[in-house]
Order: C-alpha cells, then sequence, then structure tokens
C-alpha cells in the first residue's frame, strides 16, 4: 500500500511539472531612433499619478511641470544612463527598485519611454 502511495505521489509530481509552460512575453516596445520625447508632453503624464506623495511634501515635487523638470537634474536624472537614475529606479512598477505599491503601476512601454528620454538628452519640450 505504502508503494502504491509513493508511486502515485511520483506520478502526480510528474505530471504537474510537465505540465507547467511558459507564456510568451511580449516584446519589448522600442521608440523609433530620432524620435522626440520631452518631459512636458510624455513624461510629465506618466508621472501624473504619482503627485498624491510628491505633492511637496516628498521630494521631488512633481506638481508644477517647468518646476519639476528642474527638479530632476541631478539628483534624479543621471543623462544618458536610466538604470542609475532615481527616477527610473524607483518609479512605481519597477519589480527591483523596492517602491511601495501606490495604486500607480508604470507599464512596459512606460519604462521604455522614460529610458529613451533619459537616454537621449531628456529635454523638457
Amino acid at each position: 500500500m505504502k508503494k502504491i502511495f509513493q508511486m502515485i505521489c511520483i506520478g502526480v509530481t510528474g505530471l504537474l511539472l510537465n505540465s507547467c509552460y511558459y507564456d510568451d512575453v511580449p516584446p519589448t516596445p522600442e521608440i523609433p531612433d530620432g524620435t522626440v520625447v520631452t518631459y512636458k508632453a510624455d513624461i510629465a503624464p506618466l508621472l501624473s499619478g504619482c503627485t498624491t506623495c510628491h505633492n511637496g511634501t516628498q521630494s521631488p515635487d512633481l506638481r508644477n511641470t517647468q518646476q519639476a523638470y528642474n527638479a530632476l537634474f541631478p539628483s534624479y536624472v543621471v543623462l544618458g544612463n536610466a538604470p542609475s537614475s532615481k527616477l527610473y529606479y524607483f518609479a512605481p512598477g519597477n519589480t527591483t527598485s523596492g517602491h511601495p505599491s501606490v495604486g500607480v503601476s508604470l507599464t512596459d512601454a512606460n519604462f521604455t519611454t522614460m529610458k529613451y528620454w533619459i537616454d537621449n538628452e531628456a529635454l523638457y519640450e
């Protein structure tokens, strides 16, 4: 009886392990070279949900677009190096940052846009 139970457990475990599948990971969106990404038009709207906390009581203050842009340099944005930029690294949705869950989460496309912006001049408009 004990051997039958062991064989059943081994069989079920084998079936469970072999029945796992992996979803296809969607491709990371790419931004064509030469595309102009600006803070005012592209990045500020991504961060609009962040103003609940970053409203002057927590740095950086993201409420006013021009002032927020000015406050991001050099403390939060390292030009040409998105992974080293606090804005990119600590943005909600980046699973490695440890940003607390706040009900706002950037998508892969949002992170691609932000990375492209930081790595390509980080223009205001």
